[in-house]
């Protein structure tokens, strides 16, 4: 059991630090970047806001998933 927790710590630490900002950043601005030219880009037509809000959703029950993986 010592050596697979040894495999763990050298796992985590192998990651570097500035990674996490990097992903937190990428999918802020893929968020935005959907919100604000999703229309025009994939050509939906959403009168009632529902692709807006699923958009919202989606990105918050990501913010939730992630926080959970990490502890």
């Amino acid at each position: 059991m010592r050596d697979t927790r040894r495999c763990r710590v050298a796992m985590v630490k192998a990651r570097p630090a500035w990674s996490e900002g990097v992903m937190a950043f990428l999918a802020i601005a893929l968020f935005v970047a959907l919100a604000a030219f999703g229309r025009e880009y994939f050509g939906w037509s959403d009168p009632s806001g529902q692709v807006q809000i699923a958009l919202i959703c989606s990105f918050i029950f990501g913010i939730i998933a992630g926080l959970k993986a990490k502890g």
